[in-house]
């Protein structure tokens, strides 16, 4: 294998360990938002579940269907703006700001369910790009699909990332 071949080269264990701790860290704040919100609106709210079943149902859909229809899909769900919102939120290493700014972005997402496909898009072409899988993630939404479309290592790269994205939430999630 060159020396490129072997720069490129992501092993599972590093990406299990990069995506437990920012799954963990994304569950540990969605905690505190919910008791945020259930202490002041008195509602309980479904997020972490149906991020849970979305770590379990998105890994399969990558299997069977490919990376860029998932992300497609988390996009059409969630919006696109949404989920780029999570993807740039994610960037950040302090976690008081990154509580804050998902906060803030999932506010204006009202269904769970959208709040969770924006969270796992973000989750998984955060993870792509901060692998070296990817470039970067445009604002246009098609120059994104195509790139994935072209990118055999993002896809290989993305099946690992998204085991770990569901072994994580099932285990950090408690099942309804």
């Amino acid at each position: 294998m060159s020396e490129k071949g072997i720069q490129k080269t992501v092993t599972e264990d590093i990406i299990a360990l990069r995506v437990s701790k920012l799954v963990n860290n994304i569950v540990n704040i969605l905690r505190d938002i919910e008791k945020k919100e259930v202490k002041s609106e008195k509602k309980e709210d479904k997020t972490l579940q149906a991020l849970r079943t979305r770590a379990r149902q998105l890994y399969e859909a990558l299997v069977y269907h490919g990376l860029y229809q998932v992300v497609a899909y988390c996009a059409g769900k969630a919006l696109y703006q949404n989920l780029l919102r999570v993807y740039n939120a994610l960037s950040n290493k302090d976690l008081n700001k990154l509580k804050s700014d998902l906060d803030s972005i999932l506010q204006g997402i009202e269904d769970a369910e959208d709040r969770a496909y924006a969270l796992y898009g973000g989750i998984l072409l955060r993870e792509l790009v901060d692998l070296g899988c990817l470039d970067n993630v445009p604002e246009n939404m098609s120059d994104l699909l195509e790139n994935l479309m072209e990118n055999n290592y993002a896809e290989q790269v993305a099946y690992i990332v998204a085991k770990w994205i569901k072994l994580c939430a099932e285990a950090l999630i408690r099942k309804e």
